[in-house]
């Protein structure tokens, strides 16, 4: 139940990190011989997979659902045999 959070300025590449490495996960996981990580799943949670604008952060009360929004879609997939990659 590995959870990546990854924060920092806008622009800063985030979004190409979290990338990076759910590439990455998901080449081990299929080139793994355990049956135990083959099972593995590998989730990228961005605000643009949840359909939010980055204007959403201009303003605190729209902010704050929008940080909502992103914790309940974690929570959703977060399980044992899950890998949560979230920016």
């Amino acid at each position: 139940m590995p959870l990546i959070l990854i924060s920092g300025y806008p622009c800063s590449g985030k979004t190409h990190r979290a990338q990076q490495l759910q590439t990455f996960f998901i080449s081990k996981i299929a080139t793994s011989p355990s049956p135990h990580t083959a099972s593995l799943k590998v989730h990228h949670i961005t605000d643009q997979s949840l359909g939010l604008d980055r204007e959403v952060y201009r303003e605190a009360r729209t902010e704050k659902d929008a940080r909502a929004a992103e914790y309940s879609a974690v929570k959703r997939v977060l399980g044992k045999d899950d890998i949560v990659i979230a920016d």
